[in-house]
């Protein structure tokens, strides 16, 4: 039975929602605040499927609209839902941009020119992001 309680605490204990264990000096208390951690992730992870959900429905079918004019809103939104933090107002030079919408790069063609770009959303060794029109 320990091993399995070790497991739970040890899963509980790495989830963002898990806070720290209210009766951890003995056995029982430590089962009570593992149950009492894993409700807490469990309602936390309800109202964010919830919340996914709901901004599923209202994205939903939006077929037609302008990528450039949606995509922020809309990944402004998933950010908000998933609990992580909205992209940064960009700044005036790119080497300051890690986390931004509208990112300036340069193409470099096999002629030797360059053509400036733009990523949709782009976080420092993170990820690159290309939002696509539906239709």
């Amino acid at each position: 039975m320990e091993d399995r309680w070790s497991a739970l605490r040890f899963l509980t204990a790495r989830q963002p929602c898990a806070s720290a264990l209210p009766f951890q000096q003995h056995p029982i208390g430590e089962i009570a605040g593992d149950a009492y951690a894993l409700w807490k992730c469990k309602n936390i992870l309800a109202a964010k499927a919830a919340n996914g959900l709901a901004l599923i429905a209202r994205w939903q079918g939006r077929e037609g609209g302008q990528e450039r004019a949606n995509y922020g809103l809309l990944l402004s939104e998933l950010c908000d839902v998933l609990g992580v933090p909205r992209p940064d107002p960009a700044a005036a030079t790119t080497e300051e941009n890690d986390y931004v919408f509208e990112r300036g790069v340069k193409d470099h063609n096999p002629d030797g020119t360059a053509s400036s770009r733009r990523i949709d959303l782009y976080k420092r060794g993170c990820f690159v992001l290309e939002a696509k029109q539906s239709r």
